[in-house]
């Protein structure tokens, strides 16, 4: 108490009041502090819930997916997915202590939403699948071993060698065609010079002329004839055949050419001065032979005139009869002055020696296996296919090319099939035989290049190729699983039609997509068999060593398929010095190799959805026929709307400061998570 102005007043209570006035503050930041640290709880807790809920919903995989292939999927299409991310929510939200609701957060079903990403239809997050399947798996040693022994097949020398053989086999059929041209020029010549006439002497110029330039073609000085080319080319042959330890070019077809040309260019050469100097000589004899005979002619017919005017005098008809008489005389000598010019270069055309080239007929050795029995083992190894091969079943097409994420067609790069009605014998032509060659020729580059390629990344396309062997069944191995191909499916995934290619039932069979495999593994054999015969052949004249290269190529292969139907193993190649046999299960890796992964795993896909559509449904007991592996995804994002009520912070009217966070004075949280397997 104090006095102010004399006047006396009281405070008593101010204290009071002004600690309510804290009191309040401090209650309200209290209350404040509270709410906040229940909105972070509640972030947490609903986040840590939407995880668990989203994981849960990712542990209902596919069953039948996961367990026949390795592959986890979750059915997004399904009605009841966000039933159960809700439902699972609700759990992972409940208070552990019943009777404490310190956060007390509310879910509605329609804040719930579940979709579907990466579906097992993008080839991307199925690839990842596959990969991540084939970590634990270990037959990719043996798929990576394969591609060793294919490596050691030095495709990539055989390859250049046989392209630097079939250059240099190109320029000895030049070479031999132009020398027997000449030859048969040479030929003409020798005629027309024992008919020969002074008429005749123009034309047998322009032909010794026309033979004499196709020899210098054949063999000059310059360096840059045909011979000079084919001696290039068979060095370059040789060479490469050095570099892979291959039989040379051992030809001696040509051995005399070049002496041939050495001597005949000069003799041609001088027949062709002799007969020019001839005809410098003739013809102007001839013109004045001509000439003579026209004066004959003229003389005749005024003798003629003459005889019939009966007022000529006979003195004068006289004259005119010893005129033509010594111009007779004149034209018999001329005839007789060319005559003995044609004499004389007949005389001199016999010095000279027009014997023309020389190829030597190169003694032909016998291939090391009869014809016959070729077409007989070719016969058998087709009555053992058709006796093997499955019963013709009409099939419907799997997967329509519209439901693929990646639609883009690819096209087939097949191996030529074996023609019914194709004959390898030795008295095949060289067309043919070259025809064969390049054929095989493209389908050794096709399989050196995939294995380049798989060397250079190999373990995704090992994994994949793995994979495809381990999960789908094929000709000689046994099914167990109830497949849409009973036999026959990594058969379809290598020579089913695409989706790039106009759709036929028929192609889409059993018997079809197994017939196809068949021959293609056939054509492979023939492929590495024949180059390999070939760069080992001991045949001395190129194209016969092509010829008996591709009939001995024929026989191995034919072999090797009736070996293989029959379970046996094959040598990698005839003459394989590493003892390495592969069944028909390693070629059909090789033909997986030659194939992009991508057609690989869509085809895997295909046959993966109409096996699943065969399987019962435990719970129905129907067949799942709307099995669809699009409806089936690898990552989910889940979104979900929580509320929170709080106690504090809406007297405080925060919602104005925060639109959209509070509803009804509840704090509104969302989560959303992306999670896949």
């Amino acid at each position: 108490m104090h006095l102010r102005k004399g006047r006396k007043e009281c405070e008593k209570g101010a204290i009071t009041v002004f600690l309510a006035i804290i009191f309040m503050s401090i209650m309200i930041l209290a209350g404040t502090v509270i709410d906040i640290v229940r909105i972070e709880a509640a972030e947490r807790k609903v986040q840590s819930a939407l995880n668990s809920s989203a994981r849960s919903v990712l542990a209902d995989y596919d069953i039948e997916l996961a367990g026949s292939y390795g592959i986890y999927g979750v059915g997004t299409a399904s009605d009841t997915i966000e039933d159960d991310l809700y439902k699972y929510l609700l759990v992972n939200l409940k208070e552990y202590h019943e009777g404490v609701n310190f956060l007390n957060i509310k879910v509605d079903r329609e804040d719930i939403a579940v979709q579907g990403m990466d579906s097992l239809l993008s080839e991307d997050a199925f690839k990842v699948q596959v990969q991540e399947y084939m970590k634990y798996r270990t037959p990719i040693i043996v798929a990576q071993n394969l591609i060793e022994q294919l490596e050691n097949l030095k495709l990539d020398k055989k390859i250049d060698f046989v392209e630097c053989e079939k250059t240099a086999r190109s320029k000895a059929r030049e070479l031999r065609t132009k020398a027997n041209d000449v030859n048969a020029k040479l030929t003409g010549i020798k005629n027309k010079l024992r008919d020969l006439s002074a008429e005749k002497l123009e034309n047998l110029r322009r032909e010794l002329e026309d033979t004499l330039t196709a020899s210098g073609t054949i063999f000059n000085d310059s360096g840059n004839s045909l011979m000079d080319e084919y001696i290039q080319s068979r060095d370059e042959a040789n060479e490469k055949a050095r570099e892979g330890g291959f039989t040379e070019n051992l030809s001696q077809e040509f051995e005399d050419v070049i002496e041939n040309s050495e001597d005949l260019t000069p003799e041609l050469q001088k027949l062709l001065k002799e007969v020019k100097d001839t005809i410098a000589i003739v013809t102007p004899l001839k013109k004045e032979l001509e000439d003579m005979k026209e004066e004959l002619s003229d003389l005749e017919d005024r003798l003629a005139e003459l005889e019939e005017d009966e007022g000529a005098s006979p003195e004068r008809l006289q004259r005119l009869e010893d005129r033509i008489e010594q111009t007779e005389d004149a034209i018999d000598s001329l005839e007789s002055r060319i005559d003995e010019q044609i004499l004389r270069l007949k005389a001199k055309a016999a010095e000279f020696s027009l014997e023309g080239f020389c190829i030597k007929d190169e003694a032909v050795q016998a291939a090391g296996r009869k014809i016959d029995e070729l077409k007989d083992k070719v016969n058998l190894m087709k009555s053992e296919i058709e006796k093997i091969l499955l019963k013709r079943l009409e099939k419907e097409w799997l997967i329509g090319a519209a439901e693929f994420n990646v639609s883009m067609p690819i096209n087939s790069e097949n191996f030529e099939k074996m023609d019914d009605k194709a004959v390898y014998d030795y008295s095949m032509g060289e067309e043919e035989a070259e025809r064969h060659n390049d054929t095989i020729l493209q389908s050794i580059e096709r399989l050196s290049k995939a294995v380049s390629q798989a060397t250079a990344g190999a373990a995704e396309k090992v994994n994949t190729i793995e994979y495809v062997m381990d999960r789908f069944t094929f000709l000689t191995s046994k099914t167990e699983r109830n497949h849409y191909f009973k036999k026959g499916e990594v058969e379809y995934i290598i020579s089913g039609k695409d989706i790039g290619d106009a759709y036929n039932p028929l192609m889409n069979t059993e018997y079809c997509v197994v017939t196809n495999v068949l021959l293609q593994v056939w054509a492979l054999r023939f492929a590495i068999d024949t180059i390999d015969n070939f760069v080992r052949s001991v045949v001395v004249f190129p194209p016969q060593r092509l010829a008996f290269a591709l009939v001995e190529g024929a026989l191995d292969s034919s072999l090797d398929m009736y070996n293989m139907l029959n379970g046996e193993a094959v040598s990698l190649s005839p003459d394989s010095l590493t003892g390495i046999k592969l069944k028909y299960s390693d070629h059909l890796k090789i033909l997986l190799l030659m194939r992009s992964e991508e057609e690989i795993l869509r085809k895997a896909r295909q046959l993966m959805q109409v096996n699943i559509g065969q399987v019962v449904d435990p719970k129905t007991g129907d067949h799942r026929e709307n099995f669809r592996l699009g409806n089936y995804s690898t990552v989910i994002s889940a979104r979900a709307e929580a509320k929170l009520n709080l106690f504090f912070l809406p007297l405080l009217k925060v919602d104005k400061l925060m639109p959209g966070s509070f509803e009804e004075g509840r704090y509104v949280i969302r989560k959303q998570i992306y999670v896949g397997y």
